[in-house]
């Protein structure tokens, strides 16, 4: 976050030590049906394509640029990264791709006044991952699978600013000796369960 009001997010979701698990549900899936992650024997490509990153629409929107995907095959890793001109392109790109329907309070993700960022209690990309909490639909053989590859996946929220942070008021979040950077670390079942929440206030210089 730069202190005019622009920024870069990126979105990485690593699925490296959990790699032969994936590929395991893929290949013995019997129907599309049963598989969250695409056709049975999908490839890398397929798995992205299932979760829809939708860099293509992000593009189309005023204040968002450069919005592109992140395959890297070699590392497991799939993402989405853009720049985004001010606070409300960020927010409309965010609420955009999760379409609005797991935020039923439509709380803005974010909020900012010079030098000071708002992250509210709002979780963005939900759709990429409710199969894998979903065992409605889900093949009982895969259930255990599925929900085991859950309740092992971190998630990380990083800021940085380009100026020094002065202070933040949640104590999930570390921040780095050079004060230009917070992070968090934690499980995403207790993010999406509501036991650890990530909001904060981040006043920078």
């Amino acid at each position: 976050m730069h202190k005019d009001g622009w920024g870069n997010y990126r979105l990485v979701v690593d699925l490296s030590d959990h790699q032969e698990m994936f590929q395991d549900l893929v290949a013995k899936t019997d129907t599309s049906i049963y598989n969250p992650f695409g056709e049975k024997n999908a490839s890398f490509e397929e798995l992205v394509t299932s979760w829809g990153l939708g860099a293509d629409r992000l593009n189309q929107l005023n204040g968002i640029f450069n919005a592109k995907e992140i395959v890297d095959k070699e590392r497991f890793l799939i993402g989405l990264q853009f720049e985004f001109q001010d606070i409300s392109a960020l927010n409309l790109a965010l609420t955009l791709r999760d379409g609005g329907e797991f935020n039923t309070s439509f709380q803005l993700p974010y909020s900012y006044e010079k030098g000071k960022l708002e992250k509210n209690d709002v979780f963005i990309f939900q759709k990429l991952l409710k199969y894998l909490n979903d065992s409605d639909k889900a093949d009982v053989r895969f259930d255990s699978q599925k929900k085991a590859i859950f309740a092992q996946i971190l998630y990380t929220t990083v800021i940085k600013t380009s100026g020094k942070i002065k202070k933040h008021n949640n104590s999930n979040f570390a921040i780095e000796e050079n004060k230009k950077e917070l992070s968090a670390s934690v499980r995403l079942h207790e993010v999406l369960s509501g036991a650890v929440k990530l909001n904060t206030l981040v006043k920078f210089k």
